[in-house]
């Protein structure tokens, strides 16, 4: 994983020398869209978007990404998109406001709509279980486990799936099914009870598209092209690498390009798994079936703005306002100490942010992407009725600094609200004991061990530690209740979290493992098996999915 690290800071996957130099993108000239206040083209650029150019600037400079778009949705209307640098890395061309770009979990809300479509056809229900919404899904990890999940829990993060992105199935829609039904119900499993908590997973919203296609009769790439995109205007927004191959307008990527070769349930290739970092192609773009409903969608940065428009005013010919609403309510909290930012259903829900001049108590709804190459960031502030969309061919860049800037702008001095008292994230100490203890994944790694020490709490992996991984033992906190502990070096999350009206945790949780408290032993347990090919898998997901940093999620503009 450091490896992995190390490659993804500089551009060429190698270490910089006087005669090593990554792509030059620092000739970011922009293409403008010549659109003024009206959305019409004006056929010049407008000075007062120059600190928003400036900002794009800035990050290229620095990021992964030798391309990016940026387009700002203002009640109703396009009155900013513009494109940035070179949509090559290599062979160069301008990017344009009309260049596609992949968008990653951002494809997430348009999955979510489509699932709803079929709740609002009366096809399906919220409720319904998933044992019923995909019959022929049986976990091989437990036969009767899909009765205990239903169809919300997919659109909120909360079924405590294994977090499952092989990008290496093929991209014939038939796959979809086929893998879900064969390797996924092989080898996947639920890390705690389904409900439990808001565990982000890629699979729950793979299996969201594979009930559509249940529910529905037609490919999930057909129902969300067909059904959402096109009525919404869409236009310029795709399910599949071919039609954005025969589109002729995108961007290539820079980031992993080989990370769609690995099976991530074969063990022994996982264990000899070196990545390689440079740019990716998008004839040879992963256009994994799997992930497709998770994260394969293709779009434009003006459209993704434009899809604002739907979630704050509707089209009862998509989705009937009472389940579009509920897509921007918050139904999972991502902290139990914290309510103010939940996932809704396919997208992030904040009732309150950090800005500039400090917190305010307004509604705030984004969503981000990461797909291998690619960065996605999409921004509505459904007050103001602005919305912004930011897309890039590098992998994990941060335009959190030029979203603020382009909202700034279109603010145009109105301030976002009154500003509130930052809330107290802080740990209280006597909640402290509440954690201590011993839990159990038998699935990855083993016991832990949770101690007090004073005001701070002590952490021991025994078993990760018998097999040769490296674990540091303080638990640095992030916010009460969140911690991280280092993992061969890396910072690796663990949030604790108590069944519904109590106190005392039940589980220990990270994006790719959920321990189970032992009831009333701190004892030292018989060894738990580990599978180092299967925890090395692991680290290096982790520095895959950044998205999930606290301190990320807490600062969505990363001011």
């Amino acid at each position: 994983m450091l490896t992995l690290l190390a490659l993804l800071a500089c551009k060429d996957g190698t270490t910089p020398t006087d005669d090593s130099a990554a792509p030059d993108d620092s000739a970011v000239d922009s293409e403008d869209s010549g659109a003024d206040d009206s959305g019409d083209d004006t056929g010049a650029p407008d000075v007062r978007w120059d600190p928003v150019r400036a900002a794009m600037q800035d990050v290229l400079k620095t990021s992964l990404a030798t391309g990016a778009s940026v387009a700002v949705w203002v009640d109703g209307e396009i009155v900013f998109a513009e494109g940035f640098g070179l949509a090559h890395p290599e062979l160069g061309g301008a990017v344009k406001p009309t260049t596609l770009f992949n968008i990653g979990s951002d494809t997430k809300k348009l999955a979510a709509i489509t699932l709803l479509q079929q709740v609002a056809a009366e096809r399906l229900a919220l409720t319904t279980p998933l044992s019923e919404a995909l019959p022929q899904l049986v976990l091989a990890d437990d036969p009767d486990a899909m009765t205990q999940a239903q169809v919300s829990m997919l659109l909120e993060h909360t079924t405590s799936f294994y977090d499952d992105t092989s990008f290496g199935t093929a991209p014939e829609d038939e796959v979809l099914g086929e893998y879900a039904y064969g390797t996924f119900a092989n080898n996947a499993y639920f890390m705690a009870e389904p409900g439990a908590m808001w565990n982000y997973a890629n699979p729950n919203f793979s299996l969201a598209g594979l009930a559509v296609e249940v529910a529905d009769g037609r490919a999930w790439g057909d129902v969300v092209e067909d059904d959402v995109l096109r009525p919404l205007g869409l236009n310029r927004t795709f399910a599949r690498v071919a039609d954005v191959l025969a589109d002729g307008d995108y961007a290539a990527g820079y980031g992993i390009i080989n990370g769609q070769d690995l099976d991530v349930y074969d063990l022994e290739e996982i264990y000899s798994y070196a990545y390689e970092v440079g740019v990716q192609e998008v004839a040879t773009f992963p256009d994994s079936s799997w992930v497709r409903p998770a994260g394969g969608v293709w779009s434009t940065a003006s459209d993704m703005a434009s899809l604002a428009g739907f979630f704050l005013d509707g089209d009862t010919a998509v989705l009937p306002d009472d389940l579009r609403e509920g897509m921007v309510t918050g139904q999972a909290p991502f902290y139990p100490k914290f309510d103010f930012i939940q996932y809704g259903h396919g997208v992030m829900v904040y009732d309150a942010f950090s800005w500039s001049d400090g917190w305010h108590e307004t509604p705030l709804w984004i969503h981000g992407g990461n797909h291998l190459a690619y960065t996605s960031s999409w921004y509505v502030l459904p007050e103001a009725r602005i919305a912004v969309s930011v897309l890039s061919n590098g992998y994990a860049d941060d335009f959190g600094p030029a979203t603020y800037t382009a909202i700034q702008v279109a603010l145009d001095g109105v301030p976002i609200s009154s500003s509130i008292d930052a809330p107290d994230l802080g740990e209280d100490p006597a909640d402290l004991d509440h954690y201590v203890g011993t839990y159990v994944d038998e699935h990855l790694v083993g016991t832990i061990i949770v101690t007090r020490d004073g005001d701070s709490l002590k952490v021991s992996l025994p078993d990760l530690s018998a097999a040769g991984f490296i674990v540091g033992g303080t638990l640095t906190e992030s916010l009460a209740g969140s911690y991280t502990f280092r993992l061969e070096g890396a910072a690796t999350e663990l949030t604790f979290v108590p069944r519904d009206g109590e106190d005392e945790t039940t589980w220990a949780r990270n994006r790719m493992f959920v321990a189970t408290r032992v009831e009333g032993s701190t004892a030292r347990l018989a060894p738990v098996t580990i599978n180092k090919a299967r925890v090395q898998a692991m680290l290096d997901a982790a520095a895959l999915a950044p998205a999930q940093d606290v301190s990320a999620v807490l600062n969505p503009f990363g001011l």
